[in-house]
């Protein structure tokens, strides 16, 4: 009896470090970059909201996105000059070039967790190069294939973004990013 029980232990721990030895060979083992994005995505994950001052086509802009949840859907406000630019679920309202970009450069935090983890589900090539701004030391975080002309830049000591780029075809602009306490 204590033989068979034996014998089964030794055959189960075969099996058990097949099948982990089968994963380890099988599963690819994720990059320094796309473990750097992951704790950018579990930053932004803490925040509802954000502020932004962006150029957008030679133009100055102070925006304010505040994220809220109705029953059903996800709703991100980013009032820009006067107006509000809303994404409800992950869908632009009243979509224009220029809306777009205002919404894009505003920064909300869960539509840009949204894109980021999803060009990592995609298998987008990630990149982070290191550059030096005054004293600070940020990341621009560079996605091949991207789904969005938009470069981020994170500070490296909290993960979180703090600048954006937009390059479309028809449509250039920066944004400075402040996330915490939306006022």
């Amino acid at each position: 009896m204590l033989r068979s029980l034996g014998v089964a232990a030794v055959t189960l721990l075969l099996i058990g470090a097949a099948g982990w030895g089968i994963q380890a060979v099988a599963l690819a083992r994720p990059t320094a970059s796309q473990l750097e994005l992951v704790k950018t995505l579990q930053a932004l994950s803490g925040f509802h909201g954000s502020e932004a001052t962006l150029d957008l086509d030679g133009r100055r802009y102070q925006t304010l996105c505040t994220q809220h949840w109705y029953p059903g859907e996800r709703v991100a406000d980013v009032l820009v000059g006067g107006r509000i630019v809303r994404q409800v679920d992950n869908r632009l309202l009243g979509r224009s070039t220029l809306s777009a970009g205002e919404f894009d450069l505003a920064g909300c935090p869960r539509a840009l967790r949204s894109w980021l983890a999803a060009e990592l589900l995609r298998g987008a090539s990630i990149g982070f190069h290191e550059i030096k701004a005054g004293s600070a030391r940020l990341d621009e975080i560079v996605l091949h294939p991207r789904t969005l002309p938009l470069v981020p830049f994170v500070a490296a000591s909290t993960g979180l973004p703090v600048r954006l780029t937009l390059t479309a075809t028809h449509l250039r602009g920066t944004s400075v990013l402040h996330f915490g306490a939306v006022r």
